[in-house]
């Protein structure tokens, strides 16, 4: 069964995301400082997220324009030449960053 939601209750639902109560592992600073040196233009924000109970990341990176599917996989990819994991790659685009 599908459910129909205005947009008003989609975002009662979505909790802002609190950065300093984030998960961050020994190696989020450095898969930021990657993610940030990977992009030839700029970007509004990035976090690398440890997941609990695991040795995985999530990189979540908010960008100002719309970025072609296969980059995340490029970034994952370039991160694990460096560091030798590959996080899980979300690439948002927001206008107002």
């Amino acid at each position: 069964m599908k459910y129909i939601i205005s947009e008003e209750q989609l975002k009662t639902t979505i909790k802002r995301f609190d950065r300093e109560t984030a998960n961050k592992g020994e190696l989020s600073q450095v898969i930021e400082e990657l993610v940030l040196n990977y992009f030839e233009y700029p970007i509004c924000d990035v976090i690398a997220i440890k997941m609990p109970n695991s040795d995985e990341y999530i990189v979540l990176i908010l960008t100002p324009q719309r970025i072609r599917n296969e980059v995340s996989f490029k970034i994952s990819s370039y991160i694990e030449s460096y560091i030798g994991i590959n996080p899980m790659v979300v690439i948002q685009d927001s206008k107002d960053c």
